[in-house]
C-alpha cells in the first residue's frame, strides 16, 4: 500500500509541470479566441465578408504537374 502511494506521489509529481504548460496553452488560446476578429472593409465602405479571402485550391500547382513540365 505505501509503494502504491509513493508511486502516485511521483506520478503526481512529474504530471505537474505537464499540467502548467497545458493551462497556460489553453489560457493563451481562450484570450485569443475572445479577441474579435478586425473587420475589413471594401473600396465602398462597407464590411465584407473574411471568408471571400480564403485561399483558393484549385489554384494551388500540383508537384507532379510542375515535374511534367520541365
Amino acid at each position: 500500500m505505501v509503494l502504491l502511494l509513493y508511486y502516485l506521489h511521483l506520478l503526481a509529481w512529474q504530471i505537474r509541470p505537464i499540467d502548467k504548460k497545458l493551462q497556460y496553452q489553453m489560457e493563451k488560446l481562450l484570450k485569443a479566441g475572445q479577441r474579435q476578429a478586425p473587420e475589413i472593409m471594401g473600396k465602398d465602405g462597407e464590411k465584407e465578408d473574411a471568408l471571400m479571402y480564403r485561399p483558393n485550391p484549385n489554384l494551388l500547382v500540383s508537384k507532379l504537374d510542375q515535374m511534367a513540365e520541365v
